[in-house]
């Protein structure tokens, strides 16, 4: 991913991380009571994904980082098999496919909003 400017108060991509007492108080705050398959785009520590699972302990999740070294890949071998992590960039077209998950079957997102404004590509037009 091409970034058109770098942040100065965030890593090189764009992430702030969230601290454990505020990702399971955003989790909290949900309305949704027992989401099946949840979806965390950017995941970066896994923060917001680990928090969410303390609550909805019945649910999947899927994390998405565009980085290698991203912690949250580590969430299927520290937190078991509810975890499914991807090494992808969450602006993928084809990025549903990727994921094997089909339109409308994630009840529930716990990303941050990105924090920087990539290079426009058509296909975001699509997304």
């Amino acid at each position: 991913m091409q970034l058109a400017r770098e942040a100065k108060t965030s890593d090189p991509l764009g992430r702030y991380y969230t601290g454990s007492p505020v990702s399971a108080t955003l989790a909290r705050a949900m309305s949704i009571k027992s989401p099946k398959t949840v979806l965390d785009l950017g995941a970066g520590s896994g923060c917001l994904s680990a928090e969410a699972s303390k609550i909805w302990k019945k649910a999947s999740f899927v994390t998405v980082d565009i980085d290698r070294k991203a912690r949250c890949a580590l969430l299927p071998k520290t937190h078991g098999s509810a975890f499914n992590h991807f090494f992808v960039d969450a602006l993928e077209l084809s990025l549903a496919e990727r994921l094997g998950l089909q339109w409308g079957q994630t009840d529930a997102a716990v990303c941050n909003p990105p924090y920087l404004r990539p290079q426009w590509k058509k296909h975001f037009s699509h997304i």
